[in-house]
């Protein structure tokens, strides 16, 4: 069944007129091409608003959050999950939001994938939010994916539509991974969420000492699955490897993982250390090692000292 824009008495007429300018859809949980999952969580939104193709029923959606003022750690992680994550088959489904969510659907649509953005606005583009991804998300919908919201257009977000957004990102998606997020944060809500409706929660370790971390080593510490490399998830959907790209296998470094690998041997160095001698900041040096660290290429030997393996 094709949704068609629909006409409702509980919309205006300059809503309805918006519907139609902006190409913008509405799928009823009546509908066939509601997505299914989505279905199964506590009180599913009625009415779906979006731009887009809707996810098909035999899409693997896989969401991915984290905190909107991500490290460089975050960034690094992103680039070294993701790509096979994607390469395997999975729609990342994630909010939109500026950090972690923003650099989520930049990779998928980097790697020519679809996406799934779910909104706590209206996903009118004066509505839209936040309004610097704009662009972004038209970029969503043109590639395939979808931008998505249960409510209309003209709806303003606020701090009650941002938890209600995150039960359909989570509820959307097969598991959720989680990449930075202090202990107060969206996209904890999101997890839980996640716990609630049944789905598998995965969390990427990281800095103890750093509130980044917080939010991520607490769910591992609570049952989540910690995730160092793309196997640890495609291991639990019965994923073969196997169709990972072969570049993805081997460990590649960029100029600066180098840079601090050269400086490491078998002789403990401290962070404070790397840092001054490879000219990085303490926190960008601290995200290169904690990902080298998932690399299995340095190891951290207590004290904030590091060794090369």
């Amino acid at each position: 069944m094709q949704t068609t824009i629909l006409k409702t008495t509980e919309l205006t007429k300059e809503q309805q007129k918006t519907l139609e300018q902006e190409n913008i859809r509405i799928c009823k949980f009546s509908d066939a091409d509601y997505p299914p999952l989505l279905l199964e969580i506590y009180q599913p939104p009625e009415v779906l608003y979006y731009q887009g193709t809707l996810p098909k029923s035999d899409n693997f959606l896989f969401a991915v959050v984290g905190t909107r003022k991500n490290t460089y750690y975050a960034e690094k992680v992103i680039d070294h999950i993701l790509p096979p994550l994607i390469q395997a088959g999975a729609v990342v489904v994630s909010g939109l939001a500026l950090g972690v969510d923003t650099l989520a659907h930049q990779a998928a649509l980097k790697a020519g994938a679809k996406t799934i953005a779910v909104l706590g606005s209206g996903i009118d583009k004066n509505t839209l939010y936040p309004h610097t991804n704009y662009s972004l998300a038209q970029k969503i919908v043109a590639l395939g994916g979808a931008i998505i919201s249960e409510y209309p257009p003209f709806f303003a977000p606020s701090k009650i539509t941002f938890p209600a957004r995150n039960r359909i990102i989570a509820g959307l998606a097969r598991g959720l991974l989680v990449i930075e997020a202090p202990r107060k944060s969206g996209a904890l809500i999101t997890a839980f969420s996640a716990l609630e409706q049944g789905r598998d929660i995965f969390a990427v370790p990281g800095d103890i000492s750093r509130a980044e971390s917080e939010g991520c080593n607490e769910l591992i510490k609570r049952g989540a699955k910690p995730v160092l490399r793309t196997e640890d998830i495609l291991e639990e959907y019965g994923l073969e490897t196997s169709v990972l790209p072969k570049q993805n296998l081997n460990i590649t470094l960029d100029k600066d993982e180098t840079i601090v690998v050269s400086l490491l041997d078998n002789e403990p160095r401290h962070v404070d250390e790397l840092a001054r001698k490879s000219n990085l900041p303490i926190s960008a040096t601290s995200g290169l090692l904690s990902l080298l660290e998932i690399k299995g290429v340095v190891k951290n030997v207590g004290g904030m000292k590091f060794i090369r393996l």
